[in-house]
């Protein structure tokens, strides 16, 4: 697949882009919407008092499917040419990694519309968005292209036009 030279940084390197960036944070969001719940709670915003309510409305195992999104997160921060060698070896497996994490959220929601045997306008919209992100990162170059490519590496099918 053929990328502008937009699509690359200084080091020639494919950088992830602003739509697989919001995949990720999406995916992550059970472990972010925590602390800007917390956030919302400092003084000015709900008179001084934290809002604790997160940790009881979000299934722990949502929490940890989030987990790897949020190292893959981490790498797109810090990905450099001298990064540490797990840095890369996470970079390497990003793909599969998001793609899991995705297939355990729809595996749990589906466990949530089964227990509460009714699915509400908020599980099929959270169940449409992890479908088609499912599709993306299983049919789009550009994760497999991003997720080939390293600072200080340079390898895989990607072309500039």
């Amino acid at each position: 697949m053929n990328y502008d030279i937009n699509d690359f940084n200084e080091e020639g390197i494919l950088t992830p882009g602003t739509f697989l960036s919001l995949v990720t944070f999406y995916i992550s969001r059970f472990l972010f919407f925590g602390p800007i719940s917390l956030i919302g709670g400092f003084r000015g915003f709900s008179g001084g008092r934290l809002d604790l309510s997160y940790l009881t409305d979000v299934s722990p195992f949502a929490m940890a499917s989030s987990i790897p999104a949020v190292l893959i997160i981490y790498t797109m921060i810090s990905r450099k040419p001298n990064s540490h060698p797990f840095i890369k070896k996470l970079w390497s497996w990003g793909k599969p990694l998001l793609i899991g994490s995705l297939i355990a959220q729809i595996v749990i929601l589906g466990l949530e519309v089964y227990t509460a045997k009714a699915a509400t306008p908020v599980h099929m919209t959270f169940g449409f968005l992890n479908f088609f992100f499912l599709i993306y990162l299983t049919t789009s170059n550009r994760p497999k292209d991003v997720f080939d490519m390293f600072p200080g590496q340079k390898k895989g099918s990607v072309q500039q036009e």
